[in-house]
């Protein structure tokens, strides 16, 4: 199964979603750090070591997340260059291949003239012009 500009666009798509959820839950997990700290000082509560950890695991979240945003932009970045080199290569494919179509037609043409003249007629632009190759 080849792939084509379509399928590239479909993961590009896929793509975004998932940095889009993943910047909510990083927005979210931030949100939700601060209103802990917020409610500790306001209530006079010095974080214990269960609350560090939690806010830390919750920074270490945020740090992946992070991570895996960077590398979603450099796999949609590659899909985006791979995706115009196809392009080019398939219009130079068309291109090639047209030009080919259009030598192969000359080219039976030109066969059928050859043919037609060694049976000893050759038809010109109309069937009025139609002559007779005499051989001696």
């Amino acid at each position: 199964m080849a792939l084509d500009y379509n399928t590239f666009e479909s993961f590009i798509k896929l793509l975004k979603h998932i940095k889009t959820v993943q910047k909510d839950i990083m927005e979210n997990t931030k949100d939700q750090s601060v209103d802990l700290i917020d409610f500790l000082n306001e209530n006079g509560v010095k974080p214990d070591k269960r609350v560090l950890d939690i806010l830390q695991y919750q920074d270490i979240l945020s740090q992946q997340l992070n991570a895996i945003n960077e590398t979603i932009e450099s796999i949609n970045k590659n899909i985006l260059i791979y995706s115009d080199e196809l392009s080019d290569t398939y219009k130079k494919i068309s291109t090639t291949f047209e030009d080919l179509n259009v030598n192969l037609n000359e080219s039976i043409e030109d066969a059928r003239n050859k043919r037609d003249r060694f049976n000893g007629r050759f038809k010109g632009g109309s069937e009025e012009e139609d002559e007779e190759v005499e051989f001696f």
